[in-house]
C-alpha cells in the first residue's frame, strides 16, 4: 500500500478495480501501477505530502472532478498544468 490516510489506501484500490473490470492485462496493470506511483511522487514532491493527500482525498472520496481538486489544493492550478508538470517530471526521471 502506498499511502493510507483516513481509512482508505488510494492506489491499491484504482488498480484492484482497473484487473477486476477486464480493462487491463497483468502487464498493462504493471505498467499503469509504476506511472501511477511516479505520479504521486511528483505530486508528494512538487507540492507536498498534505496537499497530494488533499487532491487525493477530494478526488477519490469525495468525487470532485481532478480540475477542481487540482484548483482547490494546488494553489489554484488546473490540472492540465499539474497533469503537464508531471508527465515532464515522470520522463525526466
Amino acid at each position: 500500500m502506498l499511502f493510507k490516510t483516513r481509512g482508505w489506501a488510494v492506489l491499491p484500490a484504482v488498480l484492484i478495480a482497473l484487473l477486476l473490470s477486464g480493462g487491463c492485462t497483468g502487464i498493462e496493470l504493471l505498467r499503469q501501477h509504476q506511472i501511477a506511483m511516479l505520479a504521486v511522487k511528483c505530486l508528494d514532491t512538487k507540492y507536498g505530502r498534505q496537499n497530494m493527500l488533499g487532491f487525493f482525498d477530494r478526488a477519490v472520496k469525495e468525487q470532485f472532478s481532478y480540475d477542481t481538486s487540482s484548483r482547490s489544493v494546488f494553489s489554484g492550478k488546473p490540472w492540465t498544468t499539474v497533469e503537464a508538470e508531471c508527465v515532464t517530471f515522470i520522463r525526466n526521471g
